[in-house]
């Protein structure tokens, strides 16, 4: 379990001191939905209750949340990824949907992403620490891997680097794909760990996450009996497998005439368990969506 603590100003302060007035914890294997947390606390601990100290005598039990909107803590988005021997470490990650972010961690005073070119691929713009600096266009009528983006000038210190798709066709070309390959910042991360998300959308006043290439998912783990994931139907919207515990459950079908609101319920048994939505749909020239609105867990 991870601890952080913060000050009443929301700064990050030292867990023993008496200025703290929150306290973050962290499962290492991630939160669980629908599971309860035992929290041991020292004796003479309090916590705030109507604006005034109260010692705890016995153990606090925090229940994780059950339902769990698309932005929602303890679920893990994915681009979709790919092979390729032309990649720096033999595979590479993409995606389609206008508004999906891969962001990277490092510590220097420039980076370097190594994307694609090819007529499949389109327009992305790279952040530094949530600034745009950059626009992109990988268009191109030949297929080029390892192709370097550098960003320098920056101040000493960690940073972090975000690729974002533009969801549009660049001047040489026909797709919208945009390629993570590698990093380099001081030295070449093959594979590097980014943390990935899928592209916002709305309607009618309601928003959800989608991907826009086949491969790319969802994953989440969670304690209870069943659980549901809301979705959408529409023109635009295509298929995807529902994954229970590393075995395919179902096939979604997405694509309607109108676009609705649909939910897919999956029978799971007690316990803890892992579902996964991948998608299977995969036309760079016109993405389908898979979409994500919530997920909402029954014990």
């Amino acid at each position: 379990m991870a601890v952080s603590c913060l000050d009443p100003g929301g700064a990050a302060t030292g867990c023993a001191g008496a200025s703290v007035r929150t306290v973050r914890l962290a499962p290492k294997g991630g939160v669980v939905a629908g599971e309860s947390y035992q929290v041991d606390l020292h004796p003479g601990a309090a916590i705030l209750a109507g604006g005034e100290p109260v010692v705890l005598a016995e153990p606090l039990l925090v229940e994780a949340p059950s339902v769990l909107e698309d932005r929602a803590v303890g679920r893990a988005y994915r681009w979709d990824e790919v092979r390729s021997s032309g990649s720096y470490g033999g595979r590479a990650w993409r995606e389609a949907a206008p508004g999906a972010t891969a962001t990277f961690a490092f510590t220097g005073t420039s980076v370097t992403w190594y994307t694609r070119r090819g007529p499949t691929e389109g327009v992305a713009t790279v952040a530094i620490d949530g600034r745009r600096r950059r626009t992109v266009d990988n268009s191109s009528p030949r297929v080029r891997d390892r192709v370097p983006v550098r960003l320098d000038g920056l101040s000493p210190g960690r940073h972090t680097v975000t690729v974002r798709v533009e969801g549009r066709r660049g001047a040489r070309g026909r797709g919208r794909t945009v390629t993570v390959d590698a990093f380099r910042a001081g030295r070449l991360v093959r594979n590097p760990s980014v943390s990935a998300d899928w592209g916002p959308a709305h309607r009618d006043g309601r928003g959800w996450s989608r991907a826009g290439v086949g491969g790319a998912e969802v994953s989440l783990r969670f304690r209870g009996s069943q659980i549901v994931w809301h979705t959408l139907s529409g023109p635009r919207q295509g298929s995807a497998a529902v994954i229970l515990d590393g075995v395919r459950v179902d096939t979604y079908l997405g694509r309607a005439s109108s676009y609705a609101l649909r939910s897919v319920v999956v029978p799971a048994g007690p316990g803890v368990h892992r579902l996964t939505v991948r998608a299977l749909d995969s036309d760079r020239n016109a993405p389908s969506f898979v979409s994500v609105d919530r997920f909402e867990v029954s014990q």
